[in-house]
Formats: structure tokens, sequence, C-alpha cells
């Protein structure tokens, strides 16, 4: 039962008791004014239903909108503001709300700032460091196990590589500095691209790829950035998380002006009770930390956030050690 009709209640019960008693009185001494004693009471029901919801609405409404911001918050929307309507204490406590937002906002991105440009410095040393590892590499003097270490630490220093690269894609995503820009995409050449950078892992665990594209263009307008983003992410992680000899399907379909791709792979799947929290930030299911496997929990977030900025669509069915299939359907904007 809402709080509103519980006032209500209340209202009708404080109010009628005492009519009750002084009404039961008048009638004991007249019995001829029960009539009116009827209606006088059919009136005073609809004069404190009618107080007591503009009552309730005045001391409620101002609850409610605490409630859905701070659900918002929780949706980690922390623009989330409380419009100020009353100078008691609920006002107060309204005022109060608002200002731990600007302060948990501020925080925020400044934090966000922070990681930002620490990972761009830290971009440019690291890609030097691994130039020269894999350099190194192909020095023919090198001892087999002098070339073991050096291949570890370039392995190491790639893994670093891609850590700044989600951490900076993540930050300019919350900074609101990600411009999407639309371009005729070459879909398939963009395919072939991702899957030929991805090739070594597939080597690594001997996981096969199948690719199934259904394209009505050459070129289809789409920001190439975002699209190759979201291809790359979930077809890591699907590599990331299929055991060795399994498979991941590759397929992207055309569909009016839409764009469909769909990831499936042979893997651990996700568990039931937490498939709702998969795309918070920094979030990894528990199945997959109990394995020795690589990852932040920072791809499925980015790539969520990359199909709300252009307006798509993702989601996802699974089933724990059976594997999981993701589809991302974003709008192609105009024909090429």
């Amino acid at each position: 039962m809402s709080l509103k009709i519980k006032l209500i209640i209340l209202f009708l019960v404080a109010s009628f008791i005492p009519f009750a008693i002084v009404g039961l009185l008048l009638y004991l001494d007249n019995p001829k004014i029960l009539g009116e004693l009827v209606y006088f009471g059919g009136l005073l029901i609809i004069f404190v239903v009618f107080l007591g919801l503009s009552l309730a609405q005045i001391v409620i409404d101002p609850i409610e909108n605490l409630i859905r911001a701070t659900r918002a918050v929780k949706g980690k929307n922390l623009s989330a503001r409380v419009p100020v309507t009353s100078h008691d204490e609920t006002g107060e406590l309204t005022i109060a709300f608002n200002e731990m937002m600007n302060e948990l906002e501020q925080t925020d991105k400044t934090k966000t700032e922070f990681i930002t440009l620490a990972s761009h410095n830290l971009r440019t040393p690291l890609s030097t460091i691994g130039w020269h590892l894999e350099t190194l590499l192909e020095d023919k003097k090198l001892t087999s196990k002098e070339a073991e270490y050096i291949k570890q630490a370039y392995g190491a220093s790639q893994r670093m590589v891609e850590l700044v690269n989600a951490l900076l894609e993540a930050s300019h995503l919350e900074l609101g500095t990600f411009i999407v820009k639309l371009e005729p995409v070459d879909i398939a050449g963009l395919i072939n691209g991702v899957l030929e950078d991805l090739k070594p892992k597939m080597q690594q665990k001997s996981i096969k790829i199948v690719t199934e594209l259904n394209l009505k263009r050459k070129t289809v307008r789409l920001d190439k950035r975002i699209f190759r983003i979201i291809l790359q992410n979930l077809l890591d992680n699907a590599l990331k998380y299929t055991p060795e000899k399994g498979q991941v399907t590759l397929s992207v379909d055309e569909q009016s002006e839409d764009i469909l791709i769909k990831v499936t792979d042979t893997g651990y799947g996700i568990p039931q009770a937490e498939q709702s929290r998969i795309f918070n930030k920094l979030y990894r299911a528990t199945n997959i930390q109990e394995k020795e496997v690589s990852g932040l929990g920072l791809g499925l977030y980015t790539v969520k956030a990359m199909v709300d900025r252009t307006k798509g669509k993702i989601w996802f069915e699974s089933q724990e050690n059976q594997g999981t299939t993701f589809y991302v359907r974003l709008p192609s904007h105009a024909k090429s």
C-alpha cells in the first residue's frame, strides 16, 4: 500500500470517528435526523478525501522525486537533480541531496580527467617500448631463453597498451568528448582488418572463427571508429572467454537502414543471476574470476556506451557453460 493511500485512510479515520460519535449522540436524541447525518457524512468523506489527496501530494511528491533521483544515481546518472518545491524539512533534504550530487559529479569528473591524462601520457612510452621489443625479437642472434624473455615482456607491454586504450575510450565517453563521425564504411574490409588483428589470439587457443556477411551495399554510412571498437571488443571477449578449440561465429546482416551484428561463442557463459550487471563498468562475472582470464570489465561497458551514443541497441542471450550471443543493432543513418 502506498504512503499516499495510508495518509488518506488516516485522515478519514481521524475525521470520521469524532463525526460518528457526535452523530450517534444526536441520533439517539432525535432519530429523525438520520438522513441528514448520512448526507453530511458523505460530504465529509468527499472533503476529507480531497484534502487528504492535496496534503499527500504536498508531502509525498518531493519524496518520490528523491526516490527517482536516487534510482537514477544507482543507474550511474550523476546528473540527476531534484527541484526544490518547499522551504520546510523536505526542502532542506532536497537541497542537501542536490549538493551531494554536485560534489559526486565533480569528483567523478576529476577522476575521469585524471585517468584520461595519465592514460594519454602512458600510451606513447608503452608503444615505444613495444616497438623496441618487437625489433629485438627479430634479432637472429638471440638465444632461445633471451627470445622467450623478450616475448613475455612484449606480451605484457601489449596488454598494457590495450588497458590504456580501454581506459581512454571509457574516459572520453564519460567526459562526453567522444564525437560520432559518420562516413561511408567498407564493412567487409573493416571486419577483415579486425580479424587479422585478432589472429594471434585465435591461433593461440586454436579457436575457429566463422563469418557470415549479408550486406546489400559495398559501403554503409556509420562511425568507422565506433563500429571497429564494438566489433573488436565483442570478438576479443568471445575469444577470451571461450576455451581452447572452441568456435566463435560473427554475423553481420544489413536490415533496411540498420546493421545487425551478432557474435556467438561456445564459451563459459554468464550466470543468470549476474546478467543484469554485465554492462556495469569494471564488472566481471564470478565464473570468469575463478579462471585465469585477464580483463578489467571495461569492454562491454564501452560497447554499451558507444551503442547508446549512436542510438542503437545491444542485448544478449547466455547460458552458463554453453556460450553467449551478443546482438548489436546500429542505425546506418542514410544510404551510401
